[in-house]
């Protein structure tokens, strides 16, 4: 059991706490929740945001919160909370320059001046500041309000992401020179960030193992989804969006006409490369599910894929569903996308072309046995989000004690 910890953790993430998906973030906090109070700040939202997302649960859930109600909730036990904040101003459509700078400090001030309240609340003192890729917001904490420790995580290539590449390089460096400590997701991210903070640390994606180990038969429900399917089922979890190897996929589709390929998670395909892959009549997808739910999908399937493009943008990835899948004891099949994913060479198989990819799986699904499962269970052991969080808190310490 570990020993209780009255150091507060305020993070500020760039997803949010009802995200479709599980989260570096969100898995993070929830594991430091264990011994200690978290308050996670989920990535504000911006007026224009809100009017043109008016009716969706993102801004409906939260409209008293933008206006000074109810902006605190505990989420899952009383130890995380997590905190809206008021509607931003939206700027990202601005050029770098003084009126992108002037804006940002209005939105600063706004952000700073929540936070102040939450902290009179709760009555934190002594706490870390972690920001998880959200360079976005640099509050300057007043003397009284100074964090223990300011670190910055780097989750991905910021350049590389659609909407947040315009200003995102640019303020992630600020945000890493602003940071007593950095870390990065992925080797290549740890690599490139190292030169613009004092202590720079690789700390890679985990599982939550204990709900991702594989148990016995009794412990799983059959998916609604899943009834009917007689054929075996390779899968995958994720968002299918412009990561993901086209090609690949629909040569998986075509390949296998005897199995089903199931898609769990949000789909972001055009409607040209969803016709060109429905096309087969074997594919099925299922749309987002609570992570909760993942286990059931991965324990009736065959084999999981990783099926990525290897490019810039991939190669920073440290995916959480390899750690994922292997708790589960499920033969993977992955492209070479990452330095990282490499390192798991030996428990799964790894392939770059489509005709290769589809006579892995093949292969694995052909000699998968106990041993073998086993193998990739203990793999995934050793990477769970109570060991990343004990490596956090270590690096930590090193700020501490150098200070």
């Amino acid at each position: 059991m570990p020993q209780k910890d009255n150091t507060d953790i305020v993070i500020l993430a760039l997803t949010r706490s009802d995200a479709p998906y599980s989260s570096t973030t969100t898995s993070l906090a929830k594991e430091f929740s264990k011994n200690q109070r978290v308050f996670l700040i989920d990535n504000p939202i911006t007026w224009a945001f809100a009017v043109k997302n008016f009716n969706s649960p993102v801004v409906k859930n939260r409209i008293k919160s933008f206006f000074g109600f109810k902006y605190t909730r505990s989420w899952g036990n009383d130890n995380l909370i997590v905190i809206t904040m008021p509607l931003m101003l939206p700027i990202n459509f601005l050029p770098a320059g003084k009126w992108y700078d002037r804006l940002a400090k209005i939105n600063d001030w706004l952000f700073l001046r929540r936070l102040k309240k939450v902290f009179k609340k709760f009555e934190i003192n002594e706490f870390l500041y972690l920001n998880f890729f959200n360079p976005f917001y640099t509050p300057h904490f007043p003397k009284s309000l100074q964090p223990k420790v300011n670190a910055y995580y780097t989750l991905d290539d910021i350049s590389q992401s659609a909407y947040i590449s315009k200003h995102g390089p640019r303020l992630e460096k600020r945000a890493f020179e602003a940071s007593q400590i950095g870390f990065g997701t992925s080797k290549m991210l740890t690599k490139n960030n190292k030169e613009f903070t004092p202590i720079m640390r690789y700390l890679p994606n985990a599982a939550n193992i204990d709900l991702f180990r594989r148990k016995s038969d009794d412990s799983y429900s059959l998916p609604e989804e899943y009834k009917g399917i007689e054929k075996d089922i390779i899968v995958f979890t994720g968002h299918l969006d412009v990561r993901n190897d086209e090609e690949i996929i629909d040569k998986i589709a075509e390949a296998f006409k005897n199995k089903m390929l199931v898609i769990v998670g949000p789909v972001s395909w055009n409607d040209k490369q969803l016709d060109r892959l429905t096309k087969h009549g074997n594919v099925l997808f299922t749309g987002s599910k609570q992570i909760e739910e993942l286990p059931n999908y991965l324990y009736y399937a065959k084999c999981a894929i990783i099926p990525f493009k290897c490019n810039k943008l991939t190669n920073s990835i440290y995916p959480l569903k390899i750690n994922e899948y292997l708790a589960a004891g499920l033969p993977v099949v992955s492209t070479p996308f990452s330095e990282d994913i490499q390192t798991f060479a030996d428990v799964i198989s790894i392939e770059s072309t489509p005709e290769a990819f589809v006579e892995a799986i093949a292969q694995e699904i052909l000699n998968d046995n106990e041993e073998l499962i086993e193998k990739r269970i203990r793999c995934a052991e050793s990477n769970s989000w109570s060991s990343r969080a004990q490596s956090l808190r270590q690096y930590i310490e090193e700020v501490n004690t150098s200070s």
